[in-house]
């Protein structure tokens, strides 16, 4: 836009307002100041290539920018030269005069807290629509890029993190809650298990119990009917010794003491006999009884295991 001789613009300290009708170069003032300082062209919305910002008719272009380096420091006079070349162009920067890279020269005007990437900051003409677009939280963060230093935006993204890790932690809280009173519930569960197989255990013992006592009373019977059974066959030895005494006198009465003696004997031998069943049945008993015992020593071993696990359950809530 602009030819020989240059353009200089010296902006005041204050608000600074350029006017004049369309095609006056008001948009190429804005080109400069991004294409001067290495802006993206990109952020124009216009042309992407540098040589496009070059004089229509011209092969070279340069732009020269003075920046304040602030209060007690020197300022910054920044210069890209730019020229046409067969494969499209070359840019040459310098800062107070001495060559430097883009990338040296887009270091410092970001140091100097200058963003051309924020719209809240920079707004070329082409890109008013995108700025409108834009939401409450993208304009809160463009507001905090451009005001002041960094520091404001790096303490908003400080708290957001924050506010994050508060709400993980307060969805972990939540979980350990819940966690709680499921374990509660359970461990509830498990106490109602636990009393009705201790009152199943209890009552299991106890017929255990009345089953030995039951077994014993037969023994106790059993022993009764062999000592009667011991005292008859004496008497029925007393008889058939008084019957061999009085055989002199009478023959036939002894006979009949003889076959009183032989049933008393047979009597004798066939109660003997129903002890020795007895007997078996004592032996089996006592065997049934120390398998109960063995069995009664096994549940007290599990009724053991299951307090364990109650202890463990009370300890586990406890330290929820």
């Amino acid at each position: 836009t602009y030819g020989e001789p240059a353009v200089t613009i010296k902006p005041g300290a204050r608000l600074n307002l350029v006017l004049g009708p369309n095609g006056t170069g008001k948009s190429s003032l804005v080109c400069a100041l991004c294409v001067g300082l290495g802006g993206s062209t990109k952020l124009l919305g216009r042309a992407d290539n540098l040589k496009d910002y070059i004089r229509r008719g011209c092969d070279r272009g340069w732009v020269e920018t003075t920046l304040s380096g602030g209060p007690g420091r020197p300022d910054f006079v920044i210069r890209c030269e730019m020229a046409k070349t067969d494969s499209g162009y070359k840019s040459d920067w310098r800062i107070n005069r001495a060559s430097k890279s883009k990338k040296e020269v887009q270091d410092l005007v970001k140091s100097l807290n200058t963003q051309f990437d924020n719209l809240c900051q920079f707004l070329p003409q082409d890109k008013v629509v995108e700025f409108a677009r834009m939401d409450q939280y993208e304009l809160l963060v463009a507001t905090e890029k451009a005001v002041g230093d960094a520091s404001l935006y790096n303490t908003h993204q400080a708290l957001n993190q924050k506010r994050e890790l508060v709400k993980v932690q307060q969805n972990a809280a939540d979980a350990s809650a819940r966690r709680h009173e499921q374990l509660v519930a359970e461990n509830q569960k498990l106490e109602r298990d636990y009393e009705r197989f201790r009152r199943r255990r209890s009552l299991q013992e106890r017929v255990a119990l009345m089953k030995k006592k039951y077994v014993w009373m037969g023994v106790q019977e059993l022993q009764d009917k062999a000592k009667a059974a011991e005292q008859e066959a004496k008497q029925a030895q007393q008889a058939v010794t008084a019957a061999q005494a009085e055989a002199s006198h009478d023959e036939r009465p002894l006979k009949q003491r003889q076959q009183d003696a032989d049933k008393a004997k047979k009597a004798a031998a066939d109660l003997q006999q129903a002890v020795r069943a007895k007997d078996k049945e004592i032996k089996k008993a006592a065997e049934k009884l120390t398998q109960e015992e063995d069995a009664v020593r096994e549940a007290r071993t599990k009724l053991q295991g299951l307090q364990k696990e109650k202890d463990d359950g009370e300890a586990t809530k406890d330290k929820l």
